[in-house]
């Protein structure tokens, strides 16, 4: 269960590199999406390594065998 999540977060991490390659940076860091930016640059990292600290837990082995 926690593979696709890893996957998703580093998907969603380079996509937030990838505005950085536009030509207009006043857009992309402008009001309307520094938010989004902050949250695809700052907070998916921090989502992924809770996600990959907590993936060998003894509870997360008891959700997992509860999902199969």
């Amino acid at each position: 269960m926690s593979t696709p999540v890893l996957v998703g977060c580093g998907l969603i991490f380079v996509g937030g590199w990838s505005r950085l390659s536009g030509h207009d940076l006043s857009l992309v860091f402008g009001p309307r999406l520094i938010g989004s930016l902050a949250a695809e640059l700052l907070g998916i990292p921090v989502l992924a390594l809770w996600v990959w600290r907590t993936r060998n837990t003894p509870s997360a082995e008891i959700a997992d065998a509860l999902i199969v």
